[in-house]
């Protein structure tokens, strides 16, 4: 019915059919695919739907093409034992004269795992080995079992891509072997036959939800998501890239007391929000009388528009800025123009699009589980705490550290960080304002690989802890970041007592 909007007037009754005429069979368990090992049971449900006469007076229950039962009734219930290694397809046809309805899942009964050590040289996450190889590595403790879905396997379950696993139990690996050279390619772990999680190392992602928002001017022949093949972010591989030729050989960034840093957002820099706008805008920076920009963060963030403060994975540049050879070519001009560019990074917590995170995760806690080598069970740093919480004192999480800070210095030539809350790389209970040893030993380690890697690079800590700590911070070569508004105002206005 439909009624003016003062009342005074309305139709009568409207009818229409929200059903077509026809038949609708539904499995209601089990609720998906499922992949499971020889003798499981699997208990199968499913309901017939019937809008039309005559209705029909029974279910079949297929198994491999094969009749395995019938129901003669609307319902039907069957309980079926797992036999035979590899991919088995499960149909439920009901019909009658004029109309047919079928629905269908798949299970996979996987083979068992095979127990073999790391091929030498490999490290977690995609391995490029030559032109038609790469090696994939999952760091995966406590997790039973792994398979590769992607582009090269139709992301179909395949025992040929069930991943070895190493004999500590730590890691499970599987060598990709004759891709076409230079080819593109979509990729995911499927973790205990349940959880889709994208590769932690990948550097870059497809996104089903914000990939939709990106233009073609900011990212050129994006490759599509894999729309109706799988759910959640994937992660990508593409062996022969060309390389990036740098032209900076001759750049060297000004000393410490030299610096004046621009601090920049790519999202609000420029209307266009992409690297290769800010490059447009350089010569300005350069007549305001910098010599270093400090980006906001750059790495791959939950949705588009962020500062960058809730990142997703570490290794990939956010598309919404542009490709990665943007971001090169961005620094790269920079430096040609006697400019330096630092990175804000975020390494104190991580959010739950992170693979890291999504590995062990308790559903019902909201947190990450024990089992978690990278993140702590809940923040210990209370009040000031943000996403799930890195456990800096953990050995996984130190390396992964590392590996991070020394990607964006040799691959990107970024020329140092600003780290965001260094405070919270602890795991003492408290707002982490005093003094702290281990915390400390934590951050100069950290400083130190940096500056094996790149002995130039800056190191700016956004720490703000008690002086004491940050003068032993100071007299190891770390520079501190501080917020000095309320004091520079003060000067402004003729405010000299108590300014420093």
């Amino acid at each position: 019915m439909f009624r003016s909007a003062d009342g005074g007037k309305q139709t009568s009754n409207l009818y229409y059919d929200v059903y077509e005429k026809g038949l609708t069979v539904q499995i209601t368990e089990p609720s998906g695919n499922q992949i499971l090992t020889e003798g499981d049971t699997i208990q199968i449900l499913a309901s017939a739907i019937a809008l039309v006469t005559p209705t029909p007076d029974s279910m079949t229950l297929f198994i491999d093409d094969t009749l395995a039962y019938i129901s003669y009734a609307d319902t039907l219930s069957y309980t079926h034992i797992a036999t035979g290694s590899g991919q088995h397809w499960v149909r439920i046809e009901t019909a009658n004269d004029t109309y047919n309805a079928v629905d269908s899942f798949f299970y996979f009964i996987r083979s068992d795992v095979t127990v073999a050590e790391l091929p030498a040289g490999v490290k977690d996450g995609i391995n490029y080995i030559d032109t038609a190889q790469v090696i994939l590595v999952l760091h995966a403790p406590y997790k039973d079992n792994v398979i590769v879905l992607g582009d090269f396997n139709e992301w179909v379950p395949d025992n040929q891509f069930l991943m070895n696993r190493t004999s500590d139990g730590e890691r499970y690996w599987l060598a990709i072997t004759d891709l076409v050279k230079g080819q593109e390619y979509a990729f995911q772990y499927l973790v205990d036959g349940n959880l889709h999680i994208a590769d932690p190392y990948t550097d870059k992602i497809l996104d089903p939800v914000n990939d939709l928002f990106i233009s073609s001017h900011t990212y050129p022949d994006l490759k599509p998501y894999p729309f109706g093949k799988t759910t959640g972010i994937v992660s990508t591989f593409q062996t022969a890239q060309e390389p990036f030729v740098w032209s900076d050989a001759a750049f060297s960034p000004s000393s410490v007391n030299d610096l004046v840093v621009y601090e920049l957002l790519v999202r609000d820099f420029t209307d266009s929000s992409t690297f290769k706008a800010v490059i447009d805008s350089l010569h300005y920076l350069v007549s305001l009388g910098i010599n270093a920009i400090e980006l906001m963060p750059v790495s791959e963030f939950e949705g588009n528009e962020s500062w960058g403060y809730n990142p997703s994975f570490y290794f990939a540049v956010d598309k919404y800025y542009g490709t990665k050879n943007d971001y090169k070519h961005f620094i790269d001009t920079c430096h040609q123009l006697g400019i330096a560019v630092i990175q804000d990074i975020v390494l104190n917590h991580s959010y739950s699009q992170s693979p890291l995170v999504q590995l062990y995760y308790n559903e019902v806690s909201g947190q990450p589980t024990i089992e978690s080598p990278w993140y702590n069970q809940s923040c210990p740093h209370q009040p000031w705490c943000w996403g799930f919480d890195f456990n800096h004192a953990s050995l996984a999480t130190k390396n992964f550290v590392h590996r991070v800070n020394r990607y964006w210095l040799q691959e990107y030539h970024v020329d140092g960080f600003r780290f965001d809350f260094t405070k919270g790389f602890t795991n003492h209970v408290g707002n982490g304002w005093d003094y702290d040893a281990s915390r400390v030993t934590i951050l100069e380690a950290m400083f130190d690989s940096i500056k094996a890697v790149k002995p130039e690079a800056y190191v700016i800590f956004e720490h703000l802890s008690d002086n004491s700590e940050e003068t032993v911070l100071a007299n190891h070569g770390i520079l501190l970041w501080g917020k000095m508004t309320d004091p520079y105002n003060e000067a402004t206005m003729g405010y000299h007592e108590g300014t420093k």
